[in-house]
């Protein structure tokens, strides 16, 4: 059951990933073990994802690292969705350690938070609010790079913004995905149980009721298994950069 749950969470997270090269007209490509991408991917998005355990670098990891350094791109990335590689060999470092979360719907604890209201960002003039609260926890202004307006007419994607009167002051992406619904790119008051509890309600009552999918720093694993979600498994990034 438990590999089953993590099956959704990384299927999940590939079909953002999808999305997200989609609005850039970025190709990608998959087998049964990888997704990929032979282009230069928007930040925070890897060019390789691995979908099987037994993985190891191959010629399609080699093909990426030689386009890396023949185009000199600035960086590249793998997402290691079983937390199993070491490519310290291959001039990587590790960026992250997460767990990969799921949320049986059923489950969900409700703590109520009035000092926050959430909304669906519909507009664009919304959108850009949305990125520049989403940047504020960045050091760079890079959202305009890879959230599209375009986005916003997706049916499966949805922005969501957490208010104290007119200001945003948190947020998250959200994407649907056959039976389940995935968090990812959350900021704001993410340590506050409350905040999340209101978050989680809110999507289950007004965008999808689904079981709830994503991946987590094991710094916020405590608070979230405290609202009922499950770790189903980890993973970790890594992440080659000139000069590194």
């Amino acid at each position: 059951m438990m590999i089953d749950k993590r099956h959704k969470a990384i299927q999940n997270n590939l079909e953002l990933y999808k999305t997200i090269l989609g609005s850039h007209q970025i190709d990608f490509f998959e087998t049964d073990d990888l997704w990929y991408c032979l282009e230069q991917t928007p930040p925070l998005y890897s060019n390789l994802i691995t979908k099987e355990k037994t993985w190891t670098p191959d010629s399609i990891f080699e093909s990426i690292n030689r386009i890396y350094e023949t185009k000199q791109w600035t960086e590249w990335s793998v997402k290691d969705s079983f937390g199993t590689l070491n490519l310290n060999s291959y001039g990587f470092l590790k960026l992250f350690d997460a767990q990969w979360i799921y949320l049986p719907y059923k489950n969900f604890i409700t703590r109520n938070d009035p000092r926050i209201q959430f909304e669906i960002v519909k507009d664009e003039e919304n959108l850009l609010k949305w990125i520049q609260a989403w940047e504020a926890r960045e050091a760079e202004s890079r959202g305009n790079k890879i959230f599209k307006s375009t986005l916003l007419a997706n049916p499966n994607v949805y922005f969501l913004a957490a208010y104290q009167g007119a200001q945003i002051v948190g947020g998250c992406l959200i994407n649907t995905t056959g039976n389940v619904t995935g968090i990812s790119n959350s900021f704001g008051p993410e340590r506050d149980i409350h905040y999340w509890s209101a978050l989680i309600s809110f999507v289950l009552e007004n965008v999808t009721t689904q079981d709830i999918v994503g991946y987590f720093g094991n710094d916020l694993i405590p608070l979230l298994t405290s609202l009922s979600f499950e770790t189903v498994g980890s993973l970790s990034v890594w992440l080659k950069k000139e000069n590194s």
